[in-house]
């Protein structure tokens, strides 16, 4: 801010002590007017590095999630074959045997990101933004919250069929032949159709998030504009 110095010496009539508050009034306007001016222009800078980090790691959100619905789709598949195998299998000697069928090996699936949002909002940044970029890109935020409450159900999912596989001394891996007794088939199927189900619903809780992250790159106000880019990327899951 200016620092705005009286004169050196008094005013000696009343137009030497207006013409002394006017210097004052008009330098304590300038230096208000330059601290607004920068603090626009600091805001506006804020502003666009906010919009361009919160769109491009939608944009990244996009390819990495259609990536994780191919490695998605391949276990679904494989965990509904190995229902079937196993349902289908018929006791002899009190026992069940049925194989576990092969599966091509997908990539692992990578953890869409979900940094920009949550770290504006712990700082305040997100104040920068339009009232339409908030309601915008906090949709797609509550969106990530329930995909990430997804994985969880899945992780569940998982470690439930891996308890009952240890206390089985059994195992999942493809071309394994499982030999169990009825009631030891019944409890396994079951963690099985839980994962199953819960790779299912992250896969329809993260097309959601894809959706939802295309229609912020478009600018589409929730809900109603947002629609079509999440029916689009569900209708898109295999069935």
């Amino acid at each position: 801010m200016l620092d705005v110095h009286p004169p050196h010496h008094a005013a000696a009539t009343w137009r030497d002590f207006f013409i002394h508050i006017a210097t004052i009034v008009i330098g304590l306007l300038i230096a208000v007017g330059l601290e607004q001016t920068v603090e626009f222009f600091h805001h506006r800078h804020q502003r666009h590095q906010l919009e361009e980090d919160l769109r491009d790691e939608a944009q990244r959100n996009i390819g990495r999630i259609e990536a994780n619905q191919k490695n998605f789709a391949v276990y679904i598949n494989w965990y509904r074959e190995v229902l079937k195998i196993a349902r289908a299998a018929t006791p002899s000697g009190g026992l069940v045997m049925f194989a576990i069928p092969a599966r091509v090996t997908p990539p692992p699936a990578l953890r869409p990101l979900d940094s920009v949002w949550p770290a504006a909002k712990a700082s305040g940044t997100v104040a920068v933004l339009s009232r339409d970029e908030l309601e915008i890109f906090g949709r797609v935020d509550s969106y990530a919250e329930q995909a990430e409450k997804a994985a969880e159900v899945r992780d569940g999912g998982r470690l439930a069929e891996d308890a009952v596989l240890s206390r089985l001394g059994l195992t999942d891996a493809p071309g394994a032949t499982l030999r169990m007794t009825p009631a030891e088939r019944d409890e396994l199927m079951r963690v099985v159709a839980l994962h199953m189900e819960g790779v299912r619903q992250l896969s329809i809780a993260d097309a959601i998030w894809e959706g939802s992250s295309d229609a912020a790159l478009h600018s589409a106000r929730p809900p109603d504009e947002m629609a079509p880019y999440i029916a689009r990327a569900t209708a898109a899951l295999p069935k």
